[in-house]
């Protein structure tokens, strides 16, 4: 993989019978092995650009996705290189969860062996070895989400890309989820060097802002359709910021060296309560 894992230039998204873009004038580069959290308040646009590293959506300006263009590149090349985790994955009744992980080695053309071996590996990683015979659409919810991310790491990505992967969890599980993100990440990046060294990279839409601060090497804020600003967690989420784009009144305190996010209720006078 290239130095940036993803370059974007001036990225402009304007959905059929909308008067304003849902994404303007968006530039951004993001480095192989990086994990960059993207947030924003609900309609920012953080969906649309996920859908457009996919090339899901059309749009002008210029994208490249582990030097590949949305859009352009064959749906099969572009399959091995970057994974994709919806926000409400596709669940087929009917099919197991080793069935289900399987699907992720579609793409590549590598022997029946070698692609049990990934299936059997990445079930074994996840932990939902005890799953394998089940009925994925018998699941509940934060196993599903599991079993989907599974799928696509047997995807071996270069660019694993999630939208709102934590958004139907309780804490527990939406730790877990994230956690997992980060062993691998931080495993792949350990196992691949050299010139040819296939880091993976993480672009991740997280509207939970406690959790968005404790992962990522960076934040991206987008809100009214625009990139307003990107480094890291203790330059984005302060108490200044998150109260213009959200309008929700927080302290912000510090803990294990990472921004610690606490609401504050305010009473019905909208005054914080003292």
């Amino acid at each position: 993989m290239s130095e940036n894992a993803i370059v974007v230039e001036d990225l402009v998204v304007r959905y059929r019978g909308s008067s304003e873009p849902s994404l303007a004038d968006l530039t951004l580069t993001v480095p192989a092995g990086e994990w960059l959290t993207v947030i924003g308040p609900n309609g920012s646009g953080k969906t649309t650009f996920i859908s457009a590293l996919c090339g899901l959506v059309p749009f002008t300006g210029a994208v490249r996705v582990a030097g590949l263009v949305p859009r352009k590149a064959r749906a099969r090349d572009f399959a091995r290189k970057v994974a994709l985790l919806p926000q409400q994955p596709v669940v087929p009744a009917g099919m197991t969860v080793r069935e289900y992980v399987r699907l992720g080695r579609y793409p590549h053309s590598t022997t029946r062996a070698y692609d049990n071996d990934i299936v059997a590996r990445t079930l074994n990683q996840l932990g939902i070895n005890s799953l394998a015979a089940r009925d994925v659409a018998n699941l509940s919810g934060g196993q599903q989400q599991i079993v989907a991310l599974a799928r696509a790491f047997t995807q071996e990505p270069e660019v694993l890309l999630l939208d709102e992967p934590t958004s139907a969890l309780d804490i527990g599980h939406a730790q877990h989820v994230l956690e997992l993100v980060d062993k691998t990440r931080v495993e792949r990046s350990l196992s691949d060097q050299g010139p040819d060294a296939r880091r993976l990279t993480v672009i991740a839409t997280v509207h939970d802002l406690p959790l968005a601060a404790q992962y990522g090497d960076r934040l991206a804020l987008i809100a009214k359709g625009r990139l307003q600003k990107v480094g890291s967690a203790e330059e984005i989420l302060t108490e200044e910021t998150i109260s213009r784009e959200y309008g929700a009144t927080v302290a912000v305190s510090e803990i294990a060296g990472r921004p610690a996010i606490i609401p504050v209720r305010r009473n019905s006078k909208g005054n914080t309560i003292d």
